[in-house]
């Protein structure tokens, strides 16, 4: 009933005859949040939660110009939640940058947003109070104030514009709350929310501003990425409503679903079916076993090949030869002989399908994040010993580190001694005991979340919309 109130008040505002609402978005799923909150339940969709104090996410977009004037109204997106804390909330800053040029950052010496607002600016229609937090697994639709100079984005009349999320709350370790070791203190930990991501990516439209240099986990976020660049895929559930330009004549003709054209619903599929070009179908599952480009079967992108080089059957072939590989570091950089062990390899030029190995044997559960990092397993078949630590790209290029990895026997109790309990095999908390050094190892980040995708369905998503107006605090 919140979101219907707010909408209801949107139409009376905006109700003159040549005044069309429009929705920016590059996500899949149905522009009508309550439908697209529908469709995302159940789906296999991927979270970057490892967000540093300071980051940002966000979108480009490029309007033709007959959209012409602009009036951003509100913004709309549904985020992901921690598994095991789903209450979670945090706070952030709502950016709008007027861009002339074709991103991914502003125009060169631009420092500032053309527009900001804190969430803890925003009126919560349930606590009657300001502080409106971003939470996951709702949808959120925030509306600004038209009747406030400082309360909405000024009107676009050329260019292009972002919308940007800035996480303004430190990051921590949420290795627990998120279920992946990635969110561990060996990196900058994560947020208590993470961008959701669709199955397609669109090029050049889905943005992060990082902290430099990459790894970092505090100072100046001044590096502006394309998340596909980077390895980050799938485009961010974030979309921007406006009103003004010549008008739209939607046109649901043929379709059963997806959208008009202007932004309003043609309608949403039921069951397990999936939108694509108007259709309710059954889902398609990309694969890129044994591709580095070309289609995934679903109309994705397997991967892009470098400049000069052409994709053939899946395969980038002609111009440049690839970098060679270079292993830097791995953390932790020891094990228990009996027990499994997490790690993160870092180096640079690693390619999809990479082999990681210890001495002569396989890691297990080896997936290539980006160009720069690696995780995988040490299976617990290692005697005790230093291993050399070796990443094989399928061109057949390789990297060496020696003595990377080690693997330690688990101390024998002295004779006589009441024996004691297992201990954690944590290399911080061995170091916090002085018996092993630390082996905290900040590697290079491939897309600012060093905490990497958590991939999981969005089944427990809550349907319920939280609708927010905007309004300054007044002096």
């Amino acid at each position: 009933m919140r979101r219907a109130t707010v909408l209801f008040g949107l139409a009376g505002l905006f109700a003159a005859g040549a005044v069309h609402a429009k929705t920016w978005k590059y996500d899949q799923f149905p522009a009508d949040l309550a439908s697209a909150a529908a469709a995302v339940q159940g789906q296999p969709l991927a979270t970057q939660p490892g967000f540093a104090q300071g980051e940002a996410f966000g979108q480009f977009y490029r309007p033709a110009p007959g959209d012409y004037p602009i009036d951003i109204t509100g913004i709309e997106m549904i985020l992901a939640a921690p598994p095991s804390a789903p209450s979670l909330t945090t706070h952030a800053v709502i950016e709008v940058w007027l861009v002339a040029g074709d991103g991914p950052g502003p125009d060169a010496g631009k420092t500032e947003p053309d527009f900001r607002i804190s969430t803890q600016d925003l009126f919560n229609p349930t606590t009657r109070q300001l502080g409106m937090p971003l939470v996951g697994n709702t949808g959120l639709s925030i509306a600004f104030d038209p009747d406030e100079p400082s309360g909405h984005p000024p009107s676009i009349k050329s260019g292009n514009f972002m919308v940007m999320i800035r996480f303004t709350q430190p990051s921590r370790d949420m290795t627990s709350e998120w279920g992946t070791f990635q969110c561990g203190s060996f990196g900058c930990g994560c947020q208590n929310v993470g961008t959701l991501h669709d199955q397609s990516s669109s090029p050049k439209a889905n943005v992060m501003n990082l902290l430099m240099p990459l790894g970092s986990c505090s100072g100046a976020a001044t590096g502006w990425k394309w998340m596909n660049e980077i390895g980050v895929t799938g485009d961010v559930i974030l979309r921007v409503v406006s009103t003004g330009g010549g008008g739209c004549e939607g046109s649901c003709a043929g379709k059963e679903c997806g959208d008009d054209g202007c932004g309003l619903p043609c309608g949403a599929c039921t069951g397990d079916k999936v939108c694509k070009s108007g259709k309710c179908v059954d889902p398609c599952m990309p694969n890129c076993a044994g591709r580095e480009c070309g289609d995934d079967g679903c109309g994705g992108a397997c991967g892009a090949c470098d400049p000069g080089e052409t994709c053939e059957a899946g395969t980038c072939k002609g111009g440049n030869p690839p970098p060679l590989p270079a292993v830097s570091g791995i953390s932790p950089d020891w094990g228990w002989v009996d027990e499994a062990t997490p790690v993160t390899v870092f180096g640079a030029g690693f390619r999809q399908g990479a082999i990681a190995r210890l001495g002569a044997a396989n890691l297990v559960d080896v997936a290539v994040v980006s160009d720069l990092k690696i995780t995988a397993t040490v299976p617990n078949l290692f005697s005790p010993a230093k291993y050399t630590l070796s990443v094989l790209n399928p061109d057949g290029a390789s990297a060496l580190l020696e003595n990377a990895f080690e693997i330690r026997a688990r101390p024998q109790p002295e004779p006589g001694s009441e024996p004691q309990p297992d201990s954690d095999p944590d290399p911080a908390a061995d170091a916090a005991g002085g018996d092993v050094p630390d082996q905290k190892i900040v590697g290079p980040a491939d897309s600012g979340c060093r905490a990497g995708p958590v991939a999981g369905p969005a089944a427990c998503l809550v349907l319920a919309l939280a609708a927010a107006a905007l309004r300054r605090r007044r002096v």
